[in-house]
């Protein structure tokens, strides 16, 4: 079985407020993001897929005949991510990942990280992984693509499954997108402040959204906006300003004035947000 490489060329965040400063080429096996369900379902079949069902969130699972299934993520009927399960099964999983691994890489490069049973490669605001899955006792290899806008649906999803808003994030401004984040953390870009200056130095603005307070009890925050400047090539930050909310309410804003540059923590805010700023200046038209 062939699996034609996912071809990341490039990404862009999924506001339509600013579409219109969007490079667009991200493609799947021939389908480019955010092509209408229709469209996907008709280009999958012409690849020998047979559409099996459509589950409960209205995404749709194809199977072909030698065993690969896919499932296909919508946001507002067009497309932004795609599963694949190999058929490949028992002592042949390995010998399988390794190759679907050296093919890929021939393709979009070198994973940004890997493992012996996993692969991750981050282009802009897409994410390619391949890793080994363990279905009950059943070994087989996923394959899954995800384009901008994915991280936003899977959270309106949960957060229309709960069953309190005890859990749920702070909502987003217009303008940002989710680029990931962890299970009690996530961050998101302003897609609307996102410029490069001089000696390519980019000014942006993220967000980190917690669904619990966090911080001590006498000055909690559910949320931390930053604006700053990230030196992507140095890997090195500059805090312009900061702004803390709790529930909406601003607790705190502050401004700076020519600080200076620093290499960030690796488990703080300035690290999350340099990965997200770079990632989603890369592919902007509005950061060159």
């Amino acid at each position: 079985m062939i699996i034609t490489p996912f071809r990341m060329v490039a990404a862009f965040a999924v506001s339509a407020a600013v579409a219109s400063a969007m490079v667009p080429e991200i493609v799947y096996s021939g389908i480019p993001w955010r092509l209408p369900a229709d469209s996907v379902r008709a280009r999958l079949q012409a690849q020998g897929f047979a559409f099996s069902r459509e589950d409960r969130e209205h995404d749709l699972i194809f199977t072909r005949g030698d065993g690969t299934e896919a499932k296909v993520a919508f946001q507002d009927g067009r497309l932004v991510g795609i599963d694949v399960a190999d058929p490949v099964r028992g002592a042949a999983v390995n010998e399988r990942f390794r190759a679907l691994v050296d093919s890929f890489t021939a393709a979009v490069g070198t994973p940004d990280t890997a493992g012996e049973w996993s692969a991750f490669w981050h282009k802009g605001l897409s994410d390619l992984e391949m890793y080994i899955s363990f279905d009950g006792a059943v070994r087989h290899v996923e394959i899954g693509w995800t384009g901008p806008g994915a991280h936003d649906e899977w959270a309106r999803r949960n957060e229309a499954l709960r069953d309190s808003d005890d859990l749920a994030y702070p909502a987003l401004p217009a303008t940002y997108t989710r680029v990931g984040g962890r299970s009690l953390a996530v961050v998101a870009v302003d897609t609307s402040l996102l410029r490069r200056g001089a000696g390519g130095i980019i000014r942006g603005r993220f967000r980190i959204g917690y669904p619990r307070s966090v911080g001590p009890a006498d000055d909690e925050f559910d949320s931390a906006e930053y604006e700053m400047d990230f030196d992507c090539a140095q890997g090195k930050t500059r805090l312009v300003s900061r702004t803390v909310r709790l529930r909406g309410e601003v607790r705190h804003h502050d401004t700076h004035e020519n600080l200076p540059w620093e290499s960030p923590r690796p488990d703080g805010h300035y690290v999350r947000g340099l990965d997200a700023v770079c990632r989603a200046a890369s592919v902007l038209r509005s950061a060159r």
